[in-house]
Formats: C-alpha cells, structure tokens, sequence
C-alpha cells in the first residue's frame, strides 16, 4: 500500500527532471539563452513556454506509469493484496488529479533552481537536493506514526503521499483532500515561475557561463 502511491510521487518528481534543465541551464551553457532574451517577449511569457514544454513530458511519463499500475495490478495473484489495492479507472483519475499539481510544481521549482546552474551537471547537483527533499520528506510521518493529520494537506509531496494512499485503500475522501494540495501547488508554482523570470533580467545570471 505504501510502494505504489510512492513510486507515482517519484514518477512525478523525476518524470521530466533533464528537460527542467535542458531549458535552463542547458541554454546557458550553450550560450542559446541570450538570443532568445534578445527578442521581443516578455520574460514570464518565456518562462511559462519553457514550463509549458516541461509539463507536456511530465504529464505523459505520469499518466503512462498509472496505467503501467493499473495494468500490472491485474496480474497480483495474492488474493488478499488485490482486495486491498483498488487501482481501477477511478483511482487512476484520482492519482492524475492529486500528482499533475504536484507535477507542475516539481517543474517549476526545478527550473528555478537550475537557473543557477551555470552548467547541466551544476544544475544537477542543484536540482537532485530538491529531488530528495521530495522523496523523503514524504515518508517522515509514517516514521513519526502520524497519519491523516490536517496539516499535512498543507506540505508538498506529504499532501500527495496521504491522498494517494488513502485513494488506493478506497477510502472516502473530503473535497478539500484534492482542492488544498493543489491550490498549495498551483501557488507555489506561480511564485516560482515569476521569481525565475526575474532572474532572467539579471545580467549575471543570463551571461555566466561555466
């Protein structure tokens, strides 16, 4: 019960992870990034392209895993597990509505933190720290025997954890389950998107190259 709704967060963390950087620190280190600021776009128009791109990978590599889980689930022969699991087409539905906010998130915060990478693989070491906060942070209130609690509603990556596996165990879930996780995303990935454009009115982030 606890392996699938975590292998879908990671899925949803990694799933576009080299793209988030190809975009960023990638068109820095090949010197691509300043004639593209060169022409008349605004730089939040700019961001959200490259965000929009990064989202289009995200959300295949997301939807194709749940239905790479749903497949394999029919082939669990142990009885008991395959009553406990409930992953059909609306749990699917369920997991792609609690993981692509969080997806979105993942892709913004990841470019933003690339953007000051001066090269992909200084950008990877950026981006990797993000990539583990997200997995493990997930899995602290299990450690800490906590379980459904308000707060986590409120925390990234905690939030999406608690609605999946409460999702895969069939149990009833509350409209605000969804909505806040989601809102907390959609903010968060607003504010990212923005601070990444400002940064790309700095001289010292658009010309520094490794």
């Amino acid at each position: 019960l606890f392996i699938v709704p975590w292998a879908a967060l990671i899925v949803a963390v990694f799933g576009a992870l080299s793209v988030a950087i190809d975009v960023t620190a990638g068109e820095r280190e090949r010197g691509s990034l300043e004639p593209l600021l060169a022409n008349p776009v605004d730089a939040t128009a700019l961001v959200a392209g490259k965000w929009a791109v990064v989202m289009v990978y995200s959300t295949v590599i997301v939807l194709l895993t749940m239905l790479g889980f749903m497949v394999s689930m029919r082939f669990v022969a142990n009885e008991t597990l395959s009553a406990l699991m409930q992953l059909q087409w609306r749990e699917v539905g369920l997991f792609a509505a609690v993981l692509l906010p969080f997806a979105a998130l993942m892709a913004a915060l990841n470019m933003l933190a690339a953007t000051f990478g001066r090269s992909f693989k200084e950008a990877q070491t950026y981006v990797s720290y993000i990539a583990m906060a997200a997995q493990f942070s997930a899995v602290v209130p299990i450690f800490l025997t906590v379980r459904d609690a308000a707060w986590q509603l409120l925390l990234p990556s905690v939030a999406q954890l608690t609605v999946l596996m409460k999702a895969l165990r069939g149990e009833p879930m509350a409209a605000i389950d969804l909505w806040l996780p989601a809102a907390v995303c959609v903010a968060g990935t607003v504010a990212c998107l923005f601070a990444q454009a400002r940064l790309l009115t700095r001289e010292a982030i658009v010309f520094s190259r490794s």
